[in-house]
């Protein structure tokens, strides 16, 4: 570990706790590390989406994409299908962390359009 990261890591803890500008170095961190991951297709590829809240906990779900199963076939690659990328609606919450199905998450994107005068 290079003389920064170490000296990053040992007063982290320090830094959010006291340092009034730490709230901005996170988020500062927080965008490089997306806009890395979306350069190198890397780490999750998610989408926050319109801000529908979860069911349970009212939290704004998160879309995560997986990508398609490679094929497993001894002849690899046969061309045959393996469904294509997939994906999911989940609560970041990590008390709550509910999935959402399809037909809830259509129904939660409906319950925010009317309580929010945009439905009709």
């Amino acid at each position: 570990m290079s003389s920064t990261s170490s000296f990053l890591t040992i007063n982290l803890s320090w830094a959010a706790q006291h340092h009034p500008a730490f709230d901005e170095l996170a988020g500062d961190l927080h965008r490089m590390r997306r806009r890395l991951e979306a350069v190198t297709k890397s780490g999750d590829a998610i989408d926050r989406g319109g801000r529908i809240p979860c069911p349970e906990c009212d939290e704004p779900l998160v879309r995560h994409y997986v990508e398609p199963r490679p094929c497993t076939h001894p002849n690899s690659p046969c061309g045959c299908s393996q469904g294509g990328r997939s994906d999911d609606w989940q609560c970041p919450n990590r008390g709550c962390g509910r999935v959402v199905t399809d037909r809830e998450y259509a129904f939660a994107v409906w319950a925010f359009l009317e309580n929010n005068g945009k439905a009709s």
